[in-house]
């Protein structure tokens, strides 16, 4: 299904399609009116930068009257080019509607352009993927120079298989989540919370409502899940899975609440990155808050170094060591938990030259005091990379702190009298915007700069206003 076609189908939703061209009488059809976004991206190396704009951005920018037509839209780079381009149905509506997303390549600036042309031709352009069901009820993609390769998982997760033509193991589980609370709590109306349960998305009952390969991909090809939670009555999870072919990922979770629900936990989580590379060092920004470090009055560069586990890059400390034996922590078995989430982690091998990263380009805030710390978004290391929601308090949190002379604040490690579930309303939502990278490095250093840089390049897109 090309582009043009799929477009074509996804008009109506947003009301903004003349229902009939407009000709002056007598004199042939009108000018068409014309509208377009700047786009500003920077590619200081050249490699092709990849670029989701939701669409409901793009709308609301134009004029409440202006009746376009999304047939007639191209991107054109600074040469004048036309540069092919997708809308990803992320909500699956089967309709172009504002949580949808306009995707493509670029390598510097670029312009969205648009009329209300009733006539305009839709643009086609050719598929960079194959996508193929097994029996077994897989999907597996690849692109068509078989540069890159991908398993959909009958649970609908995505495993990423090949890279640089070479199979083997690179990350599993993409769009995994974990989550945990009390069903069936009535805290809000003080009847405590109950039991406690905890699941996953391969576990029923959260079951897949709907999920969709989406057949259009000249810019990247994307997997589009929902599921629902039959134990947590108000648990809705919406995930979208984007493969370019330079390696980069784009992973939405969209979380919303329908009903009253505690939760514990609510983390999405990868599995065995670069798991068929036994010298697999992971690499690390130093987080701005990690409680073993804050325990012993030290911050996470001094806590690692003095377990000799960080290196020096362009003058900048990093964290590094081997993902499955790290530094042996003080408690829970975690290589790392009760840790901000930071700009990018990565396992990378030297003797491959091949690593695979985790981006946060606007990692959150870090909380003021250590409830608020606690209660924040958090990152996990234990076997699984996890990022999100941890409500549960280790006793070793406040008794490491006096056994090292710390005065602690005032603190109720208690579940239900500290109030620590984490009260999600209906209504609420939650949202985890997570980019993967599969790339090619030299050595660690080599490594580090790419992905400082790659930060750099995906906060630097930027949609100018409507001109």
């Amino acid at each position: 299904m090309t582009v043009a076609k799929y477009q074509n189908g996804l008009l109506v939703a947003l009301g903004t399609v003349a229902l009939a061209a407009v000709v002056a009488v007598g004199a042939g059809t009108v000018a068409a009116e014309e509208h377009s976004y700047p786009v500003t991206v920077n590619s200081p190396d050249g490699t092709p930068v990849p670029v989701s704009i939701n669409m409901g951005l793009l709308r609301d920018q134009l004029p409440k009257d202006f009746l376009v037509n999304w047939d007639t839209l191209r991107v054109i780079d600074a040469r004048g080019q036309e540069i092919p381009y997708q809308i990803d149905d992320i909500d699956l509506s089967g309709q172009l509607s504002r949580d949808d997303e306009l995707a493509f390549l670029a390598t510097g600036p670029v312009t969205i352009k648009v009329s209300d042309d009733e006539f305009a031709d839709l643009p086609a352009y050719e598929d960079l993927f194959t996508a193929e069901t097994t029996d077994k009820g897989e999907v597996k993609i690849a692109t068509r120079d078989g540069q890159l390769g991908a398993v959909v998982t009958p649970f609908r997760t995505v495993n990423i298989t090949r890279f640089g033509g070479v199979d083997q193991t690179y990350v599993k589980d993409l769009g995994l989540v974990r989550y945990a609370g009390f069903p069936l709590s009535r805290y809000w109306s003080k009847g405590g919370l109950g039991q406690h349960e905890e699941k996953t998305t391969y576990e029923e009952p959260l079951r897949v409502v709907k999920s969709q390969v989406l057949k259009a991909s000249p810019v990247r090809l994307t997997v589009v899940d929902q599921y629902a939670s039959d134990l947590f009555a108000g648990l809705r999870v919406n995930v979208a899975i984007s493969i370019y072919p330079t390696g980069d990922i784009h992973v939405r979770t969209v979380v919303p609440i329908r009903a009253y629900t505690d939760l514990t936990k609510l983390l999405v989580v990868v599995n065995n990155v670069m798991g068929d590379a036994p010298d697999a060092r992971h690499i690390l920004v130093p987080f701005r808050w990690l409680d073993f470090a804050a325990e012993e009055g030290k911050t996470s560069a001094e806590y690692y170094a003095a377990r000799n586990s960080t290196v020096e890059v362009d003058g900048q400390t990093y964290l590094a060591f081997t993902d499955n034996h790290g530094p042996q922590p003080p408690f829970w078995g975690a290589s790392y938990i009760f840790a901000s989430v930071e700009r990018w982690r990565t396992n990378f091998s030297p003797s491959q030259g091949v690593g695979v990263a985790e981006i946060i380009p606007n990692p959150p805030a870090v909380g003021d005091s250590l409830v608020d710390k606690l209660k924040g978004e958090g990152w996990q290391l234990e076997s699984e990379w996890r990022t999100g929601y941890f409500r549960w308090v280790a006793t070793e949190i406040l008794q490491r702190r006096l056994d090292n002379g710390q005065k602690v604040e005032e603190f109720e490690p208690d579940m239900e009298k500290g109030d620590w579930p984490l009260h999600a309303q209906p209504g609420d939502t939650f949202t985890f915007d997570n980019w993967y990278k599969l790339y090619k490095a030299a050595d660690i250093p080599a490594a580090v700069r790419l992905l400082e840089q790659q930060v750099k390049v995906l906060n630097g897109v930027q949609v100018g206003a409507v001109q």
